[in-house]
């Protein structure tokens, strides 16, 4: 590239002819008085001329060697909802310009001054120059390579050839770029409010012709590649309240925060009155700044707008937000009233708590607050929009009167909107801002185990935030588990998933240096209370040795409480607590490779409680020892080897509560569902229930009977779960059920989508898998023997997904059918299914050949096989043959002796070593005119078929007589 020092400077822009305006001329920000030309893209733009909204009326008009410039209104957040003026990118340049000057003549040193405004978006910054405006050879240009630079006779560039980030130009970004110069002086220039002084003076100013996107009307020299939405200019520099109004005009017509260089600003309407007071009581929401409004004077009516920086930015339409394009908005805003906003710069997540207000459904709030400033006349109503992808759960906009945000103030429910293919939520009617509280926010319900939200201090699950080195903490707290640097980075595994339920799980090494992850904060609120501090602590693990050394699975502090197993799990505090006061429940010891839901339930200083799989004991001892500095996870300890865990971690949580009831059902459900855990209380039984509080599986009543092997598919938005395939992780021959099609080992990788709070939920009558039980078939089934093990399922009642039901299951010696019956009696009157064999992950299944759907056709099933006694043989014939065969057709070089004669009772012989004979291929359908006895292979049913004289059957085993 020629350096700019050894170039001759040629500059042009659209023409402008520049004289002295009257005052009450409509004009940017209502400042006319020297206003000389005027280009903008929501007036007078053609394509082959753009005309001067100034008073001058002089257009720019199009090199007619080079490609139109093209009025574009696509990604129209970007630009405020309002167009702009494409410029090609292609190597032949878009090129408009006038043959007048700018600005009066003759030039005189240090009288001559100018004030030009480029509002403009490059797509493309890569170091080569582009030219947005120039005026004439030797004259002065706004351009840019790596920043805005004003080239007059030598480099003046955005920051006296300093990279002061404000002042730098970003791709896709539309900014307010605006040079203020005089003649033979040293110049400033400005981007979106924020000044610099140059390091030259303002020598050349051209002497012929103005040009907007090129250097030169007549080649590509520097040509600008993006858009010019705005482009004016006057003949006196501005400053003060005029330079403040002329900004503001930009500023809400294109959604461009401005900032001095205290990072504040004021905005202005044309009459001088702040409608945003940034620089004093809105100092703290002085970000993303945007606004709407009327300002005849300007020519402004600014009916929706948003702030064009990058990130999540609210939408505020007067009136409904059907468009992304204000002109199209039918509100009608009064001259001079303006509604302005802007926040306090925090993030879009939603991490801050929040009570809501009842009947509403939310636990945690956007660390984001905005602030509304409104002119004294503005009454309109309006939407309230956020761009957002379906939520999981309802967001509500929260407007209070005050910063503290609370379920005293106003919930709004927001409902899913598109408009111009962005998704976002909105308000579902319009609000008013001229009542009910100047600051807002958004809540919504976060994601909780079971839904269960309120005191949960932390959440680590395999599925979410693992990295190895780190594991992010799932709640609002977001406190994440590191790795202790010493030790093995924890390995997120996913083998042999059906131990797993086809879920994750994070697997903390077995070799003599042990994984461990840590973090330096309680988990608990502090100080701790007697009798009042509570928890409910959660593991779901899977030891994968069990031998009498201590193992633990969490730890808070030496000397406070863990975790922990030895050949049974046990809660260590400061002394024994075990799964039963020392003694040995089978329902609660812990088995190799076994994934179990281990949680402790305690109060400070007083008895606690153990509970596996929802299996209760007390125990024998207090809580006396919390901990009082970190959290440790697969160690006691982050700097040593002291009781490491040997095996799998799946999900860990705790609560600041003692979870009971209904609550307690909800979280054990997620869980159970997620890994395939069946739940048993002390009673041998249990109710799944989802998170709004509804039955999923009625263990205690209707299906006590089968409330073994409990598994079920389903969706949960307010617990994270969408469990699309599953089977019970229990010992044995476990039916897997799938949302559509069977064919990963790996939830996550199961294309389907179940509706949230639909759950298909089945379990067995605890018999064996064996083929025991005499069975009826249908006619034309070959089976007589049907499983001891008996299924059934519930759905929800918006469950109507189409399944695939599979079992593991080696190449069976015959077809093994799934049988479906509307009751616990399985015959021929039943829905008969022939499996087929597949293989997912390395395991062989036998599955159904297409999908079912459990919404009809019955809610119990089994499975059944023809036993090899349901096949007989005769003894072959004895005696003299009838005759012998004369015909023989043989493949070998020599024939036997007497061959095909010695061959009894035959018509034609056939003799090969290496060749088959092939009967005729084709379909039954496609024969005009069968005749009994014909034989042919179908190769549509895949079988041999026989022409019985009225209809084609395929040739199966069976006895005959």
């Amino acid at each position: 590239m020629i350096e700019k020092q050894q170039m001759k400077k040629k500059i042009f822009l659209a023409p402008l002819l520049l004289f002295s305006m009257a005052s009450g001329q409509v004009a940017p920000g209502g400042v006319s008085q020297n206003l000389e030309f005027w280009y903008k893209a929501d007036q007078g733009f053609s394509g082959s001329q753009w005309n001067d909204a100034s008073v001058n009326g002089i257009p720019l008009v199009q090199s007619q060697s080079h490609p139109t410039p093209v009025l574009s209104n696509t990604s129209a957040p970007q630009r405020n909802f309002n167009p702009s003026v494409g410029f090609s990118q292609a190597s032949n340049y878009s090129i408009l310009f006038r043959n007048q000057n700018v600005l009066p003549t003759p030039y005189v040193a240090g009288q001559t001054q100018g004030s030009f405004y480029a509002v403009a978006r490059p797509k493309v910054i890569d170091g080569n120059w582009q030219t947005v405006w120039d005026m004439k050879d030797n004259g002065s240009n706004l351009t840019l390579d790596r920043k805005w630079t004003f080239w007059n006779n030598g480099y003046f560039n955005n920051a006296g050839n300093n990279n002061d980030p404000a002042l730098q130009p970003s791709v896709n970004t539309i900014q307010i770029a605006t040079v203020h110069f005089t003649y033979k002086s040293p110049s400033s220039f400005e981007v979106n409010g924020y000044w610099a002084n140059g390091n030259g003076s303002a020598n050349g100013l051209g002497n012929g012709f103005y040009t907007v996107g090129n250097q030169n009307p007549n080649g590509n020299v520097e040509p600008w590649r993006g858009d010019i939405s705005e482009n004016f200019g006057y003949s006196k520099k501005l400053n003060g309240t005029d330079l403040e109004k002329v900004n503001t005009y930009l500023a809400i017509k294109y959604g461009i925060t401005l900032k001095n260089n205290n990072g504040l600003y004021d905005y202005r309407r044309s009459d001088g009155e702040a409608i945003w007071n940034g620089t004093a009581v809105n100092s703290a929401y002085h970000n993303n700044v945007a606004g709407i409004g009327r300002d005849n004077a300007s020519a402004l009516h600014q009916k929706q707008a948003n702030s064009v920086n990058n990130g999540q930015q609210v939408v505020i339409s007067a009136g409904d937000f059907t468009t992304n394009d204000n002109a199209a908005n039918g509100a009608d805003i009064p001259d001079l009233q303006f509604l302005t906003w802007g926040d306090n710069g925090q993030s879009r997540s939603y991490t801050t708590k929040i009570t809501a207000l009842s009947g509403s459904i939310a636990n945690t709030r956007m660390n984001a607050v905005w602030k509304v400033q409104r002119t004294s006349g503005f009454h309109q109503n309006v939407t309230v929009a956020l761009p957002n992808s379906v939520p999981a759960n309802t967001i509500y906009m929260v407007r209070s009167v005050d910063e503290v945000f609370d379920s005293a103030d106003t919930w709004i429910p927001m409902s899913v909107t598109t408009v111009g293919g962005i998704s976002y939520v909105r308000t579902p009617g319009t609000i008013d801002f001229s009542a009910g509280g100047e600051y807002f926010t958004f809540a919504t319900a976060g994601a909780s185990p079971g839904g269960v939200s309120e005191n949960l201090e932390f959440w680590y699950k395999a599925d979410q935030g693992f990295s190895g080195t780190q594991w992010n903490d799932a709640s609002v707290n977001e406190i994440p588990l590191v790795q202790s640097q010493s030790h093995p980075t924890p390995v997120l595994s996913n083998t042999s998933a059906p131990q797993r339920n086809f879920n994750p799980s994070v697997g903390f090494s077995q070799v003599s240096n042990y994984s461990i992850l840590f973090r330096s904060q309680n988990v608990l609120p502090t100080p701790y209370v007697s009798g009042q501090t509570q928890g409910s602590f959660y593991a779901v693990a899977r030891p994968k040795v069990i031998d009498g050394n201590w193992q633990t699975v969490w730890d808070m502090k030496n000397n406070g409480s863990n975790l922990t197993l030895d050949r049974k799990w046990t809660f260590w505090n400061n002394g024994y607590f075990n799964n039963a006061g020392n003694n040995n429940d089978p329902s609660l010891q812990p088995n190799v490779n076994t994934i179990q839901i281990a949680t402790v339930h305690f109060t400070y200083k007083k008895p606690s409680s153990f509970e596996v799989n929802g299996h209760w004991a007390n125990g024998n001892g207090s809580t006396n020892g919390l901990g009082n500095g970190f959290y440790t996870v697969g160690n006691q300890n982050p700097n040593g080897n002291v009781e490491p865990w040997r095996g799998d971690i799946s999900e860990n949580f705790g609560y600041s509560k003692k979870l009971i009831g209904t609550d307690l059902e909800k979280v054990n459900t997620y869980l159970a569902v997620k890994y395939g855990i069946t739940l048993k209380n002390n009673n041998g039984l249990y109710n799944y229930r989802r998170s709004d509080g509804e039955t999923i599986w009625n263990g205690t009543t209707v299906n006590s009977a089968y409330h073994n092997n409990v598994a079920g598919i389903g969706r949960d938005i307010a617990s994270a779960l969408h469990q699309k395939q599953a089977n019970s992780v229990n010992d044995g021959q476990q039916v897997v059920i799938s949302a559509g099609d069977f064919t990963t080992n790996d939830n996550a990788a199961n294309g389907a989508n179940i509706p949230d709070l639909q759950f298909l939920t089945w379990g067995d009558n605890g018999q064996s898998r064996s083929y025991t039980t005499k069975i009826t078939a249908p006619s034309g089934i070959i089976a007589s023997k049907r499983m001891s093990a008996i299924w059934k399922v519930q759905r929800t009642s918006g469950f109507h997904q189409n399944v695939t039901v599979a079992l593991p299951n080696g190449v069976p010696a015959n077809t093994i059918y799934m049988v479906r019956s509307v009751d616990e009696v399985f015959d021929s009157a039943d829905m008969w299914i022939p499996m087929s064999v597949t293989t997912v992950g390395g395991i062989s299944y036998v599955r159904t050949p297409g999908t079912i759907d459990f919404s009809a056709g019955g809610e119990y099933f089994t499975f059944a096989i023809a036993d090899q006694s349901d096949y007989c043989t005769k003894d072959p014939a004895t005696g003299t043959p009838a005759g012998f065969t004369k015909i023989g057709i043989t493949g070998q070089s020599g024939i036997q002796n007497g061959w095909p004669g010695n061959v009894p009772n035959g018509f034609i012989a056939l003799e090969s070593k290496n060749k088959g004979m092939v009967i005729t291929r084709t379909t039954s359908a496609s024969i005009a005119v069968p005749v009994e006895g014909m034989l042919i292979y179908d190769t549509t049913d895949k079988c041999f078929k026989l022409y019985n004289g009225s209809a084609w059957k395929c040739i199966t085993r069976s006895c005959n007589d």
